[in-house]
């Protein structure tokens, strides 16, 4: 009975995982879309002038 009791504790013990990784997971996931929107246009505006640096001396003999 004794070995019963530990058999159903430790499957309630692995059953709360699954929960815990995906609030982990829901956690990771709006903290990278904060950042990257947060981020975004300053990313974007160096992109640009990294560009037209390449490009301006592409046409510079």
């Amino acid at each position: 009975m004794n070995s019963l009791n530990l058999k159903r504790r430790h499957s309630a013990k692995m059953g709360q995982a699954l929960p815990e990784y995906a609030l982990i997971l829901a956690l990771v996931t709006l903290f990278c879309i904060a950042a990257i929107t947060g981020l975004g246009e300053s990313i974007r505006d160096r992109l640009i002038s990294f560009a037209q640096t390449i490009a301006d001396t592409k046409t510079t003999p």
